[in-house]
Protein backbone atom coordinates (compact mmCIF):
# COMPACT_ATOMS: atom_id res chain seq x y z
CA UNK A 1 0.00 0.00 0.00
CA UNK A 2 0.99 3.57 -0.69
CA UNK A 3 1.78 6.31 1.78
CA UNK A 4 0.62 9.71 1.04
CA UNK A 5 3.85 11.20 0.76
CA UNK A 6 4.90 8.72 -1.97
CA UNK A 7 1.78 9.55 -4.09
CA UNK A 8 2.57 13.04 -4.04
CA UNK A 9 6.24 13.84 -4.39
CA UNK A 10 6.53 17.66 -4.25
CA UNK A 11 4.64 20.53 -5.32
CA UNK A 12 4.83 22.54 -8.77
CA UNK A 13 6.03 25.95 -8.28
CA UNK A 14 5.92 28.13 -11.32
CA UNK A 15 4.00 31.46 -11.88
CA UNK A 16 0.99 29.66 -13.18
CA UNK A 17 0.83 27.21 -10.16
CA UNK A 18 0.94 29.90 -7.56
CA UNK A 19 -1.89 32.18 -9.52
CA UNK A 20 -3.93 29.38 -9.40
CA UNK A 21 -3.97 28.90 -5.58
CA UNK A 22 -5.86 32.28 -5.59
CA UNK A 23 -8.83 30.22 -7.69
CA UNK A 24 -8.16 26.87 -5.21
CA UNK A 25 -5.56 24.93 -7.63
CA UNK A 26 -2.78 23.16 -6.21
CA UNK A 27 -0.17 21.33 -8.59
CA UNK A 28 1.84 18.76 -7.55
CA UNK A 29 3.96 15.96 -9.32
CA UNK A 30 2.83 12.33 -8.33
CA UNK A 31 3.93 8.94 -8.41
CA UNK A 32 3.61 7.39 -11.92
CA UNK A 33 1.56 5.11 -10.83
CA UNK A 34 -1.21 7.31 -9.16
CA UNK A 35 -4.45 7.48 -9.32
CA UNK A 36 -6.96 10.13 -8.85
CA UNK A 37 -8.78 8.79 -6.29
CA UNK A 38 -5.20 7.72 -4.60
CA UNK A 39 -4.55 11.27 -5.15
CA UNK A 40 -7.11 12.73 -3.62
CA UNK A 41 -7.45 10.64 -0.87
CA UNK A 42 -3.64 11.60 -0.03
CA UNK A 43 -4.16 15.39 -0.43
CA UNK A 44 -7.16 15.29 1.68
CA UNK A 45 -5.40 13.32 4.60
CA UNK A 46 -2.04 15.57 4.43
CA UNK A 47 -3.59 18.42 4.96
CA UNK A 48 -7.29 17.94 6.32
CA UNK A 49 -9.18 19.16 3.54
CA UNK A 50 -12.27 18.38 0.68
CA UNK A 51 -11.27 18.04 -2.53
CA UNK A 52 -13.34 18.85 -5.30
CA UNK A 53 -11.67 17.20 -8.58
CA UNK A 54 -8.14 16.11 -9.52
CA UNK A 55 -6.85 16.68 -13.04
CA UNK A 56 -3.57 14.43 -14.03
CA UNK A 57 -1.24 14.59 -17.03
CA UNK A 58 1.38 12.58 -18.25
CA UNK A 59 4.26 14.27 -19.78
CA UNK A 60 6.09 11.57 -21.83
CA UNK A 61 9.95 11.25 -21.74
CA UNK A 62 12.49 12.33 -23.93
CA UNK A 63 16.02 11.76 -25.21
CA UNK A 64 18.46 15.33 -24.65
CA UNK A 65 21.76 15.64 -26.37
CA UNK A 66 24.91 16.62 -24.03
CA UNK A 67 26.71 18.55 -26.64
CA UNK A 68 29.75 18.82 -24.04
CA UNK A 69 30.35 14.89 -23.64
CA UNK A 70 28.55 13.60 -26.40
CA UNK A 71 26.03 10.98 -24.84
CA UNK A 72 22.50 10.86 -25.02
CA UNK A 73 20.44 11.61 -21.72
CA UNK A 74 16.98 9.81 -21.17
CA UNK A 75 14.50 12.35 -18.97
CA UNK A 76 12.26 9.85 -17.61
CA UNK A 77 7.98 10.71 -17.46
CA UNK A 78 6.62 12.84 -15.47
CA UNK A 79 3.30 12.55 -14.20
CA UNK A 80 1.54 15.69 -12.37
CA UNK A 81 -1.81 16.83 -10.94
CA UNK A 82 -3.96 19.87 -10.30
CA UNK A 83 -5.42 19.41 -7.46
CA UNK A 84 -9.06 21.58 -6.85
CA UNK A 85 -10.69 22.71 -3.09
CA UNK A 86 -12.78 24.98 -2.19
CA UNK A 87 -11.66 28.67 -2.75
CA UNK A 88 -11.58 29.80 0.75
CA UNK A 89 -9.32 26.96 2.00
CA UNK A 90 -5.58 28.60 1.96
CA UNK A 91 -2.91 25.80 2.17
CA UNK A 92 0.93 26.81 2.27
CA UNK A 93 2.25 24.03 0.27
CA UNK A 94 5.34 25.91 -0.01
CA UNK A 95 6.04 24.63 3.91
CA UNK A 96 5.48 20.84 2.58
CA UNK A 97 6.60 18.22 3.94
CA UNK A 98 7.16 14.67 3.15
CA UNK A 99 6.78 12.94 6.36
Amino acid sequence: MSTPSSILIKPIVTEKALADQARGKYHFHVGPDATKSQISSSFSQLFKTKVLSVQTKTTKGRTKMNWKTRQKIHLGAIKSAVITVDKSTKIDILSFDKK
